[in-house]
């Protein structure tokens, strides 16, 4: 037993066991019983103290607050392998895909930094407060996830895009079509220059611009996917470029689904149409 172990005095035993045998074969199993408790308890705690998270974020909750109009809104987060093995980051799970987060690379030895950066496009959001969210899954011997979060209070509509992601349910030779209608009401004339689809699984095209005549101006886009797509799920981005220096780029994200993958379980949420979408 190490020096900083409890012991029981050799010589409270010798006299307990001479005038009290009886006693002793109560007391010595009680006895040892609390020392072996307090040690497990102290093993317990150190183990606890060897097994806290590698990963520490410089901070865990990015608020921007109230945020001027622009076409994109940022946050960074950074983080540092305070343990003492290498971690291995699975992925970044965000709340929206949106967000779009990125790692540099995967692995981060013991003392090495990283970071990854949050974007939201303001035009296809709604205004007011909005909370996001990314969880960080990492094994450092063990699966763990922490959590990231950035707030934001969007000012007041004055480019909208809807609905703000389109989807595909490609089964069949035939061709399919949605419509995005891309709002300004800002009693300006944002002019589209150019539209198209990267990569080129959707062909985009601007059937129709109009003023209403309330300083509102619709450009109405028409995006189309021909022939049957390739199994799976595939990824596009609609771009419109404009005359506008504060909207220079609309996106609208894609999905195109083939006949063998499996269905969105919440596809109605990304090609239901909203009636506005907020500026990041």
């Amino acid at each position: 037993m190490s020096p900083s172990s409890t012991t029981i005095p050799v010589a409270f035993v010798n006299r307990l066991a001479g005038k009290n045998g009886p006693l002793l074969l109560v007391c010595v199993p009680v006895l040892l019983a609390v020392v072996f408790h307090g040690l497990g308890s102290r093993q317990r705690e150190l183990t606890t103290r060897r097994e806290q998270p590698s990963l520490v974020f410089n901070q865990y909750l990015v608020n921007l607050g109230t945020v001027p109009p622009d076409e994109y809104v940022h946050a960074r987060f950074v983080f540092q392998n305070k343990g003492t093995r290498p971690v291995t980051v699975s992925d970044l799970k965000p709340s929206c895909g949106c967000l779009n987060p990125r790692l540099e690379k995967r692995i981060y030895e013991p003392g090495e930094s990283g970071e990854f950066f949050v974007r939201v496009s303001t035009a296809n959001e709604q205004p007011g407060p909005q909370e996001y969210f990314v969880d960080v899954n990492y094994n450092d011997g063990q699966p763990r996830t922490t959590r990231t979060t950035f707030k934001v209070t969007l000012p007041k509509l004055s480019v909208t895009v809807a609905p703000k992601a389109i989807i595909f349910y490609q089964l069949s030779e035939g061709e399919t079509t949605r419509e995005v209608v891309v709002t300004d009401r800002r009693n300006r004339t944002l002019t589209p220059l150019d539209v198209g689809c990267e990569p080129m699984l959707a062909k985009a095209k601007i059937s129709d611009i109009n003023d209403l005549g309330d300083g509102r101006r619709e450009i109405r886009l028409k995006v189309t996917v021909s022939g049957k797509a390739a199994p799976g799920r595939q990824h596009a981005m609609i771009t419109m470029t404009t005359d506008d220096p504060v909207f220079p780029v609309i996106r609208v994200p894609v999905i195109i689904e083939g006949a063998s993958s499996t269905p969105l379980a919440k596809a109605g949420n990304v090609d239901r149409p909203s009636d506005e979408a907020s500026r990041q």
